[in-house]
């Protein structure tokens, strides 16, 4: 994983991610970004750009940088998170998720 400062055009931060579902998620790109999170499905990530702003960001590792936050929603055992979703409404400075009841198998 390399994070980059495309203002001065230097990376910034530079560690190899041992996740695999993190590994497969952004290799899928089945995630939304903004302001330096990563959600997708019932997760987020959230990108640590204080501490890489400090100058340290070459000596810190993947759990360093990224905090984890899983099951952000409270959900029933049938309920899942629509892939793809959040969508991203910048007018309206709102995330929108999608959930599936799979018994039902109709969104809600």
């Amino acid at each position: 994983m390399k994070i980059l400062d495309y203002k001065d055009m230097r990376i910034i931060h530079e560690s190899e991610v041992c996740s695999p579902e993190l590994v497969g998620r952004l290799k899928t790109g089945l995630y939304t970004y903004s302001n330096g999170h990563i959600y997708y499905n019932n997760n987020c990530i959230k990108i640590r750009y204080d501490l890489l702003d400090n100058g340290s960001g070459e000596m810190l590792s993947e759990k360093d940088v990224l905090d984890l936050y899983l099951n952000c929603f409270d959900l029933k055992d049938n309920e899942k998170i629509r892939s793809g979703t959040p969508l991203d409404s910048q007018k309206n400075h709102r995330f929108v998720y999608i959930k599936r009841d799979m018994e039902m198998n109709e969104p809600s």
